[in-house]
């Protein structure tokens, strides 16, 4: 698998940024990738229950429920930063 510059990133860009504003940005983006994760744990765990695995199956869903949970905290932690 190649990764192309337009997909890839880095979370030590935007130099020019003040500590306070890459924290921000970082808090933000760590939401939005949480959120993808979150959809593709329960994808697999539909996927998992499907093909008779429903103890597996229980155990994604669980980790999908605690990305969302960790994002509460990196939304407290913006609301801090304001």
């Amino acid at each position: 698998m190649t990764c192309n510059k337009r997909n890839a990133h880095s979370h030590n860009d935007n130099s020019e940024l003040s500590f306070e504003e890459k924290l921000v940005k970082l808090l933000k983006h760590w939401g939005v990738h949480n959120k993808e994760h979150n959809e593709n744990y329960k994808k697999w765990s539909v996927e998992a229950k499907e093909r008779g695995y429903a103890d597996v199956s229980k155990l994604i869903e669980k980790a999908a429920d605690m990305s969302l949970e960790i994002n509460k905290y990196f939304e407290e932690a913006e609301g801090l930063m304001k």
